[in-house]
């Protein structure tokens, strides 16, 4: 799990070790930028799925 998606790196490596990984970031930008970086083929057991999420606490 990370808290800060940046580039996607933790779930790049993820992807390529077949592991799952969770990830949440606030800023839109690095959703955008983690969705081209995970654009890659290969024999994969697990399908990243990212998304938007709303994490701002409501209070």
């Amino acid at each position: 799990m990370d808290f800060m998606m940046g580039s996607g790196t933790t779930l790049i490596d993820a992807k390529l070790l077949n592991r799952r990984a969770i990830e949440y970031d606030i800023n839109p930008e690095a959703l955008k930028i983690t969705k081209e970086n995970l654009n890659f083929d290969g024999i994969f057991l697990y399908k990243p799925i990212v998304e938007i999420v709303d994490v701002k606490l409501r209070v």
